[in-house]
């Protein structure tokens, strides 16, 4: 749009307009420009509207203005334009609004196109014209339209039309054509008498010097040794498996006494001696819980406050924050003692943060936590869960997909070491434990109290546990050994190690290797490396260097980064990869991921492959470039690679190497461009003991190899998401894996059906097809899939029926499923009861952007594991109750967004079981009064209650209850009230209540604050002396602010959308803002401005948008408003500007609105 107002002298504008290709409005009215209109004006293709009305313009209406075939207003009344009105402006057929009065036109009128609209044209004042329309009662015209001229009319108009409509046919096939590509029994305790303690001399004599004959399993962090302590007979001889470990933690002595010195005067006794750390545990919360003279509540139940004596028997320490309830008691409401916050960050009870009264039921969910630290080897407090993510939840997501890929490295890699030596079922026990025990601390650690399992039931399970795990232990004459740590490292805590009276010595060329490595990091920000001193000889005490208990010799180092969410980047070490770590000869386990260790080369270092003693290479996330080096292929022993993630450009064309690797396990080569190496089924069939296989976003051609024999029988894990399979399911070569128990194919193009062997894919757990063109579901395909947990089918259909892919999905008399994902599907229908009834375990249900129509079963009332739901963009209609959300306590994101005729109807004091973490239900119908059940979600982030129909006043309980949220909309109400005093605490991050009825003053708003919509409300007086200076977007139009803009404005140095139009503002607009650099819309239309041009706008390389119209601005208009080459519109009108208009502003090539009106422009 082109508005052109002031004193301004515009002939050259008017020239060179042509230039400005983009133009769709020209407002140049009631100035003082002269002469014929352009024809260049005939070269904005995209007018849409002109407007040159009182000026004085003369001459005929140029014939160029015929090829504006998309024109829809023209107005060139108040004129001196002449001649007759050219019959083109009927011709075009957008044309619905044509002023062309009090001009000097003669001539005969047309009666066609715009022209056969009599409110459609305007012509009087113009006293020559003749014929037309009758109703226009003109004269008749002298003669008519000679018959050369009139064939010439009518073929025009037959070539016109037959253009138009080829051209319509084109865009129609065009749009069709991209349409179809989008297409135990329990246990009771067991009272076994404490085991007196062992010296090493006695561990040695019972092993038989450790004897090999007796070594029971070997592993990277140690070996386990089968012994016989003698009694006094040989059937009072007991069996024990000793573990050697290093001793990993400081003062664990120390730490040891000070137990004993706390628990003095509390005697517990161990029911059973030499079992896993976590029963020990779970033990000493049965008897302070249950079993003494009164109930005691730990309050600060941590792995550091695991203590470990010279048994591995585990005892619970520091008491300072025990509470002891009434007698009798563990429930909240009898308690004689209640806190504030208690205990130590990540481990306590979300509910002591509120206030509340201590509980038994706050130790559990300590305890949970424990568990799933003792599994992961992650803290609660780690860096990776301070951005809203926690422990739990991390967890939780990963017992729905790749559980394995969170247990501790240490665990999976001594794991896969054992299990060369144990046999399947021995090896899928200790797996099924660690994903039971990883089970037992998600459901100890549920966010609602009473959810949270007993301590004896923990017991049970654990005890249960404990006696499948030592069926591997059983000798021959039918007793079996009670090893000291049952689990191997499978339940060892970093809060202790095992102190035994022996030492480890390091060895001084491998610690010098490891001071050379330091010296070649140049950065440290997580202090991966601080305890690496010179001064320190015993380097096995060092950060992520583990041992041999032995030998001394370096086994292990662990020094993998992080990543910084805020930022989007990863965070570790900075530097090169020191090839003095080819001194470390013994190294069986490197990982060096999630850091920036490229050094100057950039290249994966080829040194790596001569460290022959490798089981465990991890160099993910490393911006390695370059190519893989084959010699890795030399890493004989090598069981896990992962070169993942290197995002630095990193291309595998020989990959003939690989199969030399024959004794690996896992490989990842997800990110490595492996487009030329299109031999690549046929290498991994050459390596048999492939279990797990990730070769996603690898840019594979294809996967339609044909394979003659199948040599990986064990492999349990594909992944080829992101790759260009662009051929049919059925071709793909891999369906005969019938082992395999996770499969991922999303984001490729694969299309047509699936193949019917998918249905004998029996052991699949895991099955991702999403964003493929699969187009229908065969009946039945997948009904036999009883092992399946997720399924995602999201954007992979181009249709059906909901009943009928119901029909389709497992049918077992003992679902497993958890996650169902069919979003983006055109799926029509009504939701089946029989879904929820199917499938009672599901965890993750999104059926999103479909056309399901109906009502909600109540039946989806009975998920009680439900944490996910999304049904949003569907035609769901009726009335949602108390009954759909009956049993939905574990339920934390919730969307129901976009159904228009769902109506929510709760009682005003109904008391939700969940505790929603996100809660969106924009457009559904929830009014008219305000939903009072949110008053008890606490601890939500998000919520969205647009369009929703509520006409009410905020309630007081209102911004408390929100003060944690970070994302809040509630556009689109009736919803009237004020802001609290001060908002600078509050947790909110964006803030949208735009078009309500909110009335009063706006506060100091939240420091985190980062973009605010409150625009069409009834806000009034000045803005806050203060803004956060995270701030990108601040619209604040059509309310009733006043004022002048403070000084602290220009602070917010991230702007890029200011609209404070249709306000009270006046004064100067701050001309120092020159920080603001980002901006690409400036609204400010409709105040009262005044000043100068805003000169830091100069420095806006961004700007799109300006509009200062029905201001008192004035000065000269600066000449770089001329090299803004991304402006799309410039409104400048009812203002004071005066001088001459900059000629360069016709080279903006994407200029649309231009208006400078009502201001008297003149021309030299």
């Amino acid at each position: 749009m082109v508005d052109t107002a002031g004193e301004v002298v515009f002939i050259c504008l008017l020239l060179e307009i042509g230039n400005l290709i983009n133009l769709e409005e020209f407002h140049a009215q009631s100035n003082i420009l002269s002469g014929e209109i352009p024809p260049s004006l005939g070269e904005c293709q995209l007018l849409q509207n002109v407007y040159l009305q009182n000026n004085f313009l003369n001459g005929t209406i140029s014939s160029a203005l015929g090829q504006l075939k998309g024109l829809e207003s023209l107005d060139l009344s108040n004129n001196k334009l002449s001649g007759q009105i050219p019959r083109f402006l009927g011709n075009i057929s957008m044309l619905s609004y044509l002023n062309l009065s009090f001009n000097n036109f003669s001539g005969e009128v047309p009666d066609f196109g715009v022209f056969a609209n009599i409110t459609a044209f305007l012509i009087q004042g113009n006293d020559k014209l003749c014929g037309g329309i009758p109703t226009l009662h003109l004269r008749p015209c002298s003669s008519g339209l000679p018959e050369k001229k009139h064939k010439f009319l009518v073929i025009f108009i037959v070539t016109i039309s037959a253009v138009a409509i080829l051209g319509i046919l084109l865009l129609l096939y065009k749009y069709l054509n991209r349409r179809k590509k989008n297409n135990t029994k329990n246990s009771s305790e067991t009272s076994m008498q404490a085991h007196p303690s062992i010296s090493f001399s006695q561990l040695a004599k019972a092993t038989e010097g450790f004897s090999a004959t007796n070594l029971l399993g070997s592993g990277t962090f140690g070996s386990v040794y089968k012994g016989k302590i003698d009694g006094q007979t040989d059937e009072s001889a007991e069996y024990i498996a000793v573990k050697i470990l290093k001793l990993q933690t400081p003062g664990a002595h120390k730490s040891f006494v000070a137990e004993c010195e706390a628990l003095k005067n509390l005697r517990h006794r161990n029911l059973v001696k030499r079992v896993t750390i976590l029963l020990d545990v779970a033990y000493a919360l049965d008897y302070l819980h249950c079993r003494g003279p009164a109930p005691v509540v730990h309050c600060d139940i941590k792995s550091s406050n695991v203590l470990l004596d010279s048994d591995m028997v585990a005892h619970v320490g520091d008491f300072g924050l025990a509470k002891i309830l009434a007698e009798g008691s563990s429930s909240l409401q009898h308690s004689t003692s209640s806190m504030g916050f208690r205990g130590t960050i990540g481990y306590a009870a979300p509910e002591y943060g509120a206030g509340n009264i201590v509980s038994t039921n706050g130790d559990i969910y300590s305890y949970g936590i424990l568990v799933l630290e003792t599994v992961t080897g992650k803290r609660p407090t780690d860096n990776r869960f301070r951005q809203g993510l926690s422990l739990r939840e991390y967890v939780e997501q990963a017992l729905h997909g790749e559980t394995m890929d969170i247990v501790d490295s240490q665990l999976t890699l001594e794991l896969e070491n054992e299990c060369e030596t144990l046999q399947d079922s021995s090896y899928k026990r200790k797996i099924d434990c660690l994903i039971s025990l990883l089970r037992l601390g998600v459901s100890c650690s549920h966010e609602l109290p009473l959810n949270r399992m007993r301590t004896t039931d923990i017991v049970n399970e654990l005890h249960a546990m404990r006696e499948s795990l030592l069926r591997e232990y059983r000798i021959e004459d039918g007793s079996y050994v009670n090893p000291l740590l049952l689990l191997g490292s499978l339940l060892l805590l970093a809060a202790g190690t095992l102190p035994l009276q022996a030492t480890t010595a390091y060895v001084p060329r491998e610690r010098d290797a490891l001071l050379a490595f330091k010296r070649g990091i140049t950065s440290d920000p997580l202090g991966l490396l601080t305890s690496w001193k010179e001064d320190d000889h015993d380097c096995c005490r060092w950060g992520g260097v583990t041992c041999s208990n032995l030998t001394g010799h370096v086994l292990r180092l662990h020094l993998n980064g992080g990543y910084d969410l805020d930022r989007f980047e990863l965070v570790g070490l900075v530097g090169e990869i020191s090839p003095q770590l080819l001194h470390l000869d013994h190294i069986e386990h490197l990982d060096l991921s999630i850091n920036s260790l490229e050094g100057p080369s950039g290249q994966i270092p080829k040194f790596l492959g001569s460290m022959n003693s490798l089981r465990y290479l991890n160099l993910s996330s490393i911006p390695f470039t370059g190519t893989v080096p084959p010699q890795l292929g030399n890493l004989s022993n090598l069981r896990y690679l992962d070169l993942s993630d290197m995002e630095g450009g990193v291309h595998l064309t020989d990959i003939s190497w690989l199969p030399r690797l024959g004794s690996l396990k896992f490989l990842n080569l997800t990110y490595i461009d492996l487009s030329a190496a299109s031999d690549w089924p046929y290498v991994m069939n050459m390596i048999p003991s492939l279990r797990v296989l990730s070769l996603s976003f690898c840019r594979l051609q294809r996967a339609n190899q044909s394979l003659t024999h199948f040599n990986l029988t064990k492999l349990e894990k594909l992944d080829l998401s992101m790759n260009y399979f662009d051929h049919p399911y059925a071709s793909c070569w891999f369906w005969n894996l019938t082992i395999l128990k996770f499969l991922d194919l999303s984001q490729n193009r694969l299309y047509d059906q699936l193949p019917i062997a998918l249905g004998d894919m029996t052991s699949l757990r895991v099955l991702r097809i999403s964003n493929n063109d699969l187009g229908s579901m065969a009946p039945n395909l997948l009904r036999n899939l009883c092992n399946l947990e997720v399924l995602d089918l999201d954007e992979s259909l181009s249709g059906g029926n909901m009943t009928e892919l119901f029909g389709s999905l497992p049918q077992c008399s003992s679902s497993k499923l958890s996650e169902l994902k069919m979003s983006y599907n055109n799926i029509n229908g009504s939701l089946p009861a029989g879904l929820f009834r199917q499938f009672p375990n599901l965890v993750t249900l999104d059926m999103s952007i479909n056309l399901i129509t109906g009502p909600l079963p109540v039946e989806i009332g009975m998920l009680d594991s439900l944490t996910y739901l999304n049904l949003r963009g569907n035609n769901l209609e009726g009335v949602i109750t108390e009954e759909h959300f009956v049993s939905l306590k574990s339920l934390k994101y919730i969307d129901l967004s976009d159904n228009q005729l769902l109506k929510i109807v709760v009682d005003p004091g109904w008391l939700a079981p969940f505790t929603l973490e996100e809660a969106r239900f924009a457009s559904c119908q929830m009014g008219p009064r305000f939903p009072s059940w949110l008053q008890w979600s606490v601890n939500i982030s998000y919520i969205d209650i647009s369009k929703a129909g509520i006409i009410d006043k905020l309630p007081d309980w209102f911004w408390t209850t929100v003060s944690k949220v970070k994302d809040l909309v509630m556009s689109n109400n009736q919803i009237s009230g004020v802001f609290p005093a001060n908002m600078e605490t509050m947790a909110m991050e964006y803030l949208d209540i735009r078009s309500n009825k909110l009335s009063g003053q706006i506060p100091l708003l939240p420091r985190n604050l980062s973009a605010l919509d409150i625009h069409n409300n009834s806000l009034s007086g000045q803005l806050p002396s203060e803004f956060g200076v995270n701030i990108y977007m601040l619209i604040l139009s059509h309310n009733h602010l006043s004022g002048h803009i403070p000084g602290s404005f220009c602070k917010m140095q991230y702007l890029d959308t200011i609209d404070l139009a249709n306000n009270l503002f006046e004064g100067d607009f701050p001309q120092q803002c020159f920080s603001m650099k980002d901006i690409k819309v400036l609204l400010l239309s409709n105040n009262r401005f005044a000043g100068t041009f805003p000169a830091f706008l100069e420095g806006c390389t961004q700007l799109q948008i300006i509009d200062l119209s029905r201001n008192n601005f004035s000065s000269k208009l600066p000449k770089w408003i001329g090299d803004k080459k991304d402006l799309v519109l410039l409104r400048l009108s009812y203002n004071a500007f005066s001088g001459v208009i900059p000629d360069n502003i016709t080279n903006l090539p994407n200029l649309r609105q231009l208006d400078l009106a009502y201001r008297g422009v003149s021309q030299n």
